[in-house]
C-alpha cells in the first residue's frame, strides 16, 4: 500500500513540474526507468485478456515489437483554464501507460508541447529540434490544420479529435477521441434490442443535440419509430411536467375530468400511462438522471427499459445516485470495474475517462499500423474494446451496463 501511495506522489509531482513548465520551447522528458516491471507488465497483460470473453483470441493485436515503437513521441496539449484540468487528466493516463510499460521506458522519451503557450511555428520548429517521430494531439480541433501544415510527413500522427480532420489521408495519419455520437449510436442499438418504438428525453444543449441526431439516425437505420422526443431545460428543477407529458399522464387526468364533469360526480381513478412505448432514450447528464428516472418510477414507467450514455453516470460513492438510477443500462469504459486500480486511482482526483484516453492514446502507438491493415484486430484498452478502420478512425467498442438494487453491473440482455 506505502508503494503504492509513494508511487502516485511521484507522479503528482512530475506532472505538477511538467504543468509549471510549460511557457518553456519544451516541457521535461520523462527519461527514468524503473526495474522490476517486466513482471508487472506481463501479469497485466495476462488479467487483461482474461476479461475479453467477446473476442477471439485470433481478433486480439499480438504483443508490441520494440521495432514499432518510436523514439521520441511528441504530446500537443492546451493548459490554459478552460482545458487545464482535461489536459491534466490525459497526461496523468500517459505517464501511467508509460511507467506501466518497461518496454516504453527503454525505448521511448516524451516531449509535452503547450499548445495555448506556443505559436504551432514554435511547436513545429520544437518538433525538429527533438526529432519527433510520433505526435499525439493536438487536442482542439482548431489547431490541427495549423500543425499538420508545418511538421514533416514522415511524423506519424494520432490525432485526439475526429471532427474536421477528415481531410488528412495520407499515411500514419490516426484520429482518436470520446466521440459523443458514436457512443450514442452504440446506445441506440443496445436499447433497439428491447423494442422498435421509442421516445427521446434529451437537455436543451448543443450536446443534447447532437446525441438525439445520433438517436434520430440510429434508430431510423435499424427501422424503429420514434413516437416522441421531448427536449427540456437542464436548468429546471421540476421534471414531474414533462415526465407527465411524454407519458400521457395529462391525458389520462384530462380524460378523469371530462369524465367526472359529465356524470357529476366523483370517481374512483388511478392515472394510466401510455402502452406503446417499448424504450426510454436519454441524453442528459448525471444530475439530470437521478432527478428524472425516479419520477419515471412514480408516474408507472418503472417496467420501461431506460438507456443512456456515459454522461448520464458518475464516479462516485455516493450510495443514494445508485438508487436513484437504479435500472438505468447505460454504457461506459471497461474501467468502470470498481475492482480495477485505475478505477480507484482516478475517481476522486481526476476525470477517469480522460485519464483512460490518455492511457490508450499512447498504449495504441505500436498496434495502430497492425490494426490498420485488419479492421477486425481489437485493442482491450481501458476507454472500451478498440478497433481501427480504414480511414485510420480508432473506433471504441463500450461495455454494457445496468445498475441494479444499487449496484453496477454488466448487463445482461434478455
Amino acid at each position: 500500500m506505502l508503494a503504492k501511495h509513494f508511487r502516485y506522489s511521484i507522479y503528482f509531482i512530475t506532472i505538477t513540474l511538467l504543468i509549471s513548465s510549460c511557457s518553456s520551447n519544451r516541457a521535461p522528458v520523462f527519461e527514468k526507468r524503473l526495474n522490476e516491471e517486466n513482471k508487472k507488465f506481463d501479469e497485466k497483460a495476462t488479467k487483461s485478456k482474461g476479461i475479453l470473453a467477446d473476442f477471439s483470441k485470433d481478433k486480439l493485436v499480438s504483443r508490441v515489437n520494440n521495432s514499432f515503437l518510436p523514439k521520441n513521441i511528441g504530446i500537443i496539449l492546451p493548459f490554459d483554464s478552460a482545458y487545464e484540468n482535461i489536459s491534466k487528466s490525459i497526461i496523468y493516463g500517459m505517464t501511467e501507460a508509460y511507467y506501466s510499460s518497461p518496454r516504453f521506458m527503454a525505448n521511448t522519451k516524451l516531449f509535452f508541447y503547450p499548445s495555448d503557450a506556443q505559436s504551432s511555428n514554435q511547436i513545429s520548429q520544437s518538433i525538429k529540434k527533438d526529432r519527433i517521430n510520433f505526435l499525439i494531439g493536438p487536442l482542439r480541433k482548431e489547431n490541427l490544420s495549423k500543425i499538420m501544415g508545418q511538421i514533416s510527413s514522415n511524423i506519424d500522427v494520432l490525432n485526439l479529435n475526429i471532427n474536421d480532420s477528415k481531410d488528412y489521408r495520407r499515411k500514419g495519419f490516426f484520429r482518436f477521441s470520446l466521440n459523443p455520437e458514436e457512443e450514442a449510436r452504440q446506445v441506440a442499438k443496445f436499447a433497439r434490442t428491447k423494442g422498435a418504438r421509442a421516445i427521446i428525453i434529451a437537455q436543451d444543449s448543443n450536446w443534447g443535440q447532437r446525441i438525439s441526431k445520433a438517436y434520430l439516425e440510429e434508430w431510423s437505420n435499424s427501422h424503429g419509430e420514434i413516437l416522441d422526443h421531448i427536449v427540456y431545460d437542464p436548468n429546471e428543477k421540476n421534471f414531474s411536467e414533462i415526465i407527465t407529458k411524454v407519458l400521457h399522464i395529462d391525458e389520462s387526468h384530462a380524460r378523469k375530468n371530462m369524465i367526472t364533469k359529465l356524470i357529476q360526480k366523483k370517481i374512483k381513478f388511478e392515472a394510466r400511462r401510455r402502452q406503446d412505448i417499448d424504450v426510454i432514450l436519454l441524453a442528459m447528464d448525471h444530475e439530470n438522471a437521478r432527478q428524472i428516472i425516479p419520477q419515471l418510477r412514480f408516474h408507472k414507467a418503472e417496467k420501461l427499459p431506460v438507456f443512456a450514455g456515459s454522461r448520464a453516470f458518475a464516479f462516485t460513492q455516493d450510495v443514494s445516485f445508485y438508487k436513484d438510477l437504479d435500472g438505468l443500462y447505460f454504457l461506459d469504459v471497461p474501467m468502470l470495474n470498481n475492482n480495477n486500480y485505475l478505477f480507484k486511482a482516478t475517481t476522486e482526483s481526476h476525470y477517469p475517462r480522460l485519464f483512460a484516453f490518455g492511457y490508450d492514446a499512447l498504449n495504441l502507438i505500436p498496434y495502430l499500423y497492425q490494426m490498420e491493415r485488419n479492421e477486425f484486430l481489437t485493442y482491450p484498452g481501458k476507454t472500451g474494446y478498440l478497433r481501427v478502420n480504414d480511414e485510420g478512425i480508432v473506433i471504441r467498442n463500450l461495455n454494457k451496463y445496468r445498475i441494479k438494487n444499487g449496484k453496477v453491473k454488466l448487463a445482461k440482455m434478455d
